[in-house]
C-alpha cells in the first residue's frame, strides 16, 4: 500500500529543528551559567557557537530528511526534541559531575571513562552526528515503508 508522507518544505523543517535545539541551547547556556564563571563572563559566545552548530544541523537534517523521504514534521519534531534533551542532559553533566582537577592535574588520580565523555568538546558534535546518521536510516526505513 502506497500512503502519502505530507509534504513539508524545507526551510520549514529548518526552522522548526532550529527552534527546538535554540530552545534546549538557551537552557543549557542558562544553566552554565548559574554553575560557571567562564560561562558568565562569555555566555554570549557560547550561544553563537551553539546556534551555529545548530542551525548547521538543521539544514544537514532538512536536506537528509528531504533526499531519504519527504519530510514529516511530526517525526522531525518528536526526534528532534529527543535530541535537544540528550544535548541538554550533556550540559547538565558537564555542569554538575564533580570533578577533582587539583587530583587529575597532579596526576594523583584519573578521570573516568564516563567523565572524559561528559568532558570532551566532541561529545556535543558526536550527538549531532549520531543524530543525522540516525535520520539517514530513519528515513531509508520510512522511504521503504511507504514504497510498499
Amino acid at each position: 500500500m502506497n500512503r502519502a508522507i505530507p509534504n513539508v518544505g524545507f526551510w520549514t523543517v529548518v526552522f522548526y529543528v532550529f527552534a527546538v535545539l535554540s530552545l534546549s541551547n538557551c537552557l543549557e547556556t542558562l544553566f552554565g551559567w548559574f554553575h560557571s564563571q567562564v560561562v558568565k563572563d562569555l555566555w554570549h559566545l557560547a550561544l553563537l557557537l551553539y546556534s551555529l552548530l545548530a542551525f548547521a544541523y538543521a539544514v544537514a537534517f532538512s536536506a537528509t530528511t528531504r533526499v531519504t523521504c519527504r519530510a514529516d514534521i511530526g517525526f522531525a519534531a518528536v526526534y528532534n526534541v529527543v535530541l535537544a534533551s540528550l544535548l541538554f542532559l550533556h550540559g547538565y553533566l558537564y555542569y554538575t559531575i564533580e570533578i577533582d582537577w587539583l587530583a587529575v592535574n597532579s596526576h594523583t588520580a584519573t578521570l573516568t571513562g564516563f567523565q572524559h565523555i561528559i568532558r570532551s568538546d566532541f561529545t556535543p558534535i558526536s550527538i549531532y552526528a549520531m543524530f543525522l546518521l540516525g535520520a539517514v536510516v530513519a528515513g531509508r526505513i520510512r522511504r521503504i515503508r511507504h514504497e510498499r
